[in-house]
């Protein structure tokens, strides 16, 4: 469950990098928008494959049969 409650914390970098993207709009910061959106683009498959690993895992381990798809 502690692999599970760490990829779930990331979601803290999705937080900051929206927090950043809105100063960028804000500000109307073209440059910084494109590259805020280019690392959330890049950053939110990795973080959504992380936490359903580490979910799948914690499920197997406390309910004891895999999760259906």
């Amino acid at each position: 469950m502690n692999d599970l409650e760490e990829a779930f914390s990331d979601i803290t970098t999705i937080d900051q990098l929206a927090t950043q993207l809105q100063e960028a709009v804000d500000t109307q910061d073209k440059n910084r928008m494109v590259d805020v959106c280019l690392a959330l683009n890049a950053f939110i498959p990795v973080y959504i494959q992380n936490w359903d690993s580490k979910f799948r895992t914690a499920w197997d381990e406390v309910i004891g049969k895999p999760v259906l798809d």
